[in-house]
């Protein structure tokens, strides 16, 4: 979560996490910029993985050891804060469903966690900014974190062509 030290949180939404992952290991567990920069992944992720054998046939490399441990940096909050990310979901949920939009569960945690935290979410997803602009989350596409990735020395011209191939 961001810090007195004025550290910006990225939260990753499943796609942009594993478009990026293989590139820029480590991912999750690299702080970069000034002010410092945290990229994190909600821990349902790791739930969703396990659980859907489409994820987890196309994206087999991210159940490989380095992956795994580099995803452990997800966010640890507080039981208060999770509390309010629990309301925040139901609302989310309901809004999600309201304008009849698909949302994974990872999709909606990200975005509760994000309204808790202040945080920026990393999605380029339709649905999930249409929710997002609903409740006034910040949201930044994969192309622009990867600007602020070479902005900020975190990547190189190369990595990011590979990415975007």
């Amino acid at each position: 979560m961001p810090s007195a030290r004025g550290e910006r949180l990225f939260l990753l939404d499943t796609n942009s996490y594993f478009r990026l992952a293989d590139s820029f290991h480590p991912l999750i567990a690299t702080l970069f910029g000034d002010p410092p920069c945290r990229l994190r992944v909600v821990p349902d992720l790791d739930r969703e993985l396990r659980k859907n054998p489409r994820l987890s046939g196309k994206f087999h490399w991210a159940s490989s050891p380095r992956y795994v441990e580099d995803r452990r940096h997800y966010l640890r909050v507080s039981a208060g804060k999770r509390e309010e990310i629990e309301t925040n979901l139901d609302y989310i949920r309901e809004t999600a469903r309201d304008l009849e939009l698909g949302l994974s569960n990872v999709d909606l945690f990200c975005l509760a966690y994000a309204l808790a935290l202040g945080a920026v979410v990393v999605t380029d997803d339709g649905p999930m900014r249409l929710v997002a602009a609903e409740y006034e989350i910040p949201l930044l596409g994969t192309i622009d974190l990867l600007k602020l990735l070479y902005d900020e020395g975190r990547s190189t011209r190369q990595e990011i062509e590979d990415v975007i191939g």
